[in-house]
């Protein structure tokens, strides 16, 4: 790959390397914030930094923004894409993070996921980093309940509505309650 003098001696390099800890991550809708972190390689003998891009997509997830008023819209808010950039390791930078806020709705809408993907830079600084974990997908885990056949009132209890549910027991029409 390539190599630097130090003190009349040559060392190689490696090439730096980013991963996610983990392929998935499930979190509650109602966590609020998430830091992602994206740690680099601790090779000491590479003293050069790097920058790698990322892009969040929204697969079954909506993404919202913030509005005017702070009031927040979607499953979730993040920047859609930017670059994380690492400085030199003489600096001791081993990772840089970004935030994702999952948005808490009343809506009992399943589980839903969103992903984040590493790429090498388009502005590379001095070297292109290897991507072992190259995906992390979110599941945001919905906390709402679906409502019941008969729920009206979306709280899990069952009520009778301005209508007559008639069933047949034995040839007979029998209204709710009677025996």
């Amino acid at each position: 790959f390539g190599g630097i003098e130090n003190s009349g001696t040559w060392r190689f390099m490696t090439k730096p390397s980013v991963t996610f800890a983990t392929t998935t991550l499930s979190v509650s809708e109602t966590v609020g914030e998430v830091v992602i972190e994206v740690a680099r390689s601790s090779d000491a003998e590479n003293p050069l930094g790097f920058a790698v891009d990322y892009e969040v997509t929204a697969e079954s997830a909506t993404l919202g923004e913030v509005g005017d008023e702070g009031e927040l819209t979607g499953d979730f808010v993040a920047a859609t894409a930017s670059t994380l950039t690492y400085s030199s390791l003489l600096e001791s930078e081993l990772s840089q993070s970004l935030l994702v806020t999952i948005v808490d709705d009343d809506l009992a809408e399943g589980n839903e996921t969103l992903r984040i993907t590493l790429s090498p830079a388009a502005e590379a600084l001095a070297v292109a980093a290897d991507l072992p974990v190259p995906q992390l997908v979110i599941t945001i885990v919905d906390d709402d309940q679906t409502a019941l056949p008969g729920d009206i009132t979306g709280d899990g209890s069952v009520g009778f509505a301005d209508f007559l549910i008639l069933s047949q027991n034995f040839g007979q029409s029998v209204e709710p309650g009677q025996n």
